[in-house]
């Protein structure tokens, strides 16, 4: 029982993003900024998101994003040799 609260939430959340697309207000890209400003703010009001925490999460991001982005630079210089 005491996850329901926490399932209650992503389905709230999935739901403003997919209908907000199915019905036109949101482009995807305003779907996924929607997204996340609501999962920040249900981070903040269940006192759950620390600003320790956000910025561990934010690191994380980019790190991977750092790591996506030397995979396809690497891929576009192999594929020049090829």
């Amino acid at each position: 029982m005491r996850t329901l609260p926490g399932l209650l939430e992503a389905l709230v959340l999935f739901f403003l993003v997919v209908g907000g697309l199915s019905v036109g207000a949101f482009t995807p890209t305003e779907a996924g900024a929607a997204g996340s400003v609501l999962a920040l703010a249900m981070g903040a009001l269940r006192r759950g998101l620390t600003a320790r925490k956000l910025a561990k999460a934010v690191f994380e991001t980019m790190n991977v994003s750092a790591m996506i982005f030397l995979l396809l630079a690497g891929a576009g210089c192999y594929g020049k040799f090829l």
